[in-house]
């Protein structure tokens, strides 16, 4: 740790520096203001350092943080993924369940199916009708 003495010789040394920049006539430029400012940047993380470490060596630990758990092995969970993705309708495996490969798991809601094959009729129908008016059209010329 640091004593008294060590940090009185820290402040002699550094009244000593500071006096010989304050000094008239002393023009010997910028290197001993950035000598004194690296002298006590050392000195302040020194003591930091050694004050904390010291502390950190003694200090007690008063308790420990105890909490219940559980470990899950992960390798038995399998990841059901849909290529295209949907709305899950229904769910017809339980949790615990043991399913086979081809097994219907989940069924998705046929809602947006509909909807998108209806838009698709109708535009196919459009495309008939249209296809039509431009075959009329050609024949009575």
């Amino acid at each position: 740790m640091i004593d008294g003495n060590t940090i009185t010789g820290i402040r002699a040394m550094a009244g000593n520096m500071i006096g010989n920049l304050t000094r008239p006539g002393n023009n010997t430029g910028a290197r001993p203001s950035i000598r004194l400012h690296l002298i006590i940047g050392l000195a302040v993380v020194s003591f930091l350092a050694f004050g904390l470490g010291g502390w950190a060596t003694t200090a007690e630990i008063s308790g420990a943080l105890i909490a219940p758990g559980s470990v899950v092995v992960e390798s038995n969970v399998k990841k059901v993924q849909h290529p295209t993705g949907g709305v899950v309708g229904e769910v017809l495996a339980r949790d615990g369940d043991l399913v086979k490969a081809g097994d219907v798991v989940v069924r998705l809601d046929d809602t947006v199916t509909k909807a998108s094959l209806a838009i698709v009729t109708k535009n196919l129908d459009g495309l008939w009708a249209r296809g039509a008016r431009l075959e009329a059209e050609q024949t009575r010329r």
